[in-house]
């Protein structure tokens, strides 16, 4: 079967999605698979509960940082917030600070993940 006849064997169906999440990577000091994991995760949480709460997301993304980046010697941090304002100044671990924002159509947050030391 060559490649057009099997696609047009499919029977495609529209469907309506009304949890499209937008996650933007704003400043990063990690490696690119840290970035792409705490992005993803991110994107998986918003799909799985699209009114999620930021006491939740946090919790679950620090969860996340400490099972899977535990091998540095320092304390990760979380902080979200839904306004694009983070006052204070902090001191983090080389490659381990992280700043994005996750919107969808119910909620939209900024996000600060860093690793200080101890």
């Amino acid at each position: 079967m060559n490649a057009k006849s099997y696609y047009t064997c499919i029977n495609y169906k529209n469907t309506k999605t009304q949890n499209i999440t937008n996650v933007r990577i704003d400043t990063s000091y990690m490696d690119e698979q840290m970035n792409k994991n705490f992005k993803q995760h991110v994107i998986n949480e918003f799909i799985n509960d699209y009114n999620i709460e930021m006491d939740k997301l946090s919790e679950s993304l620090l969860k996340v940082a400490t099972y899977f980046y535990y091998t540095s010697v320092g304390t990760w941090c979380v902080f979200i917030t839904q306004k694009n304002d983070f006052i204070g100044s902090i001191h983090f671990i080389n490659n381990r600070y992280l700043r994005m924002t996750a919107e969808n159509k119910n909620k939209k947050y900024n996000i600060v993940l860093f690793e200080t030391p101890v």
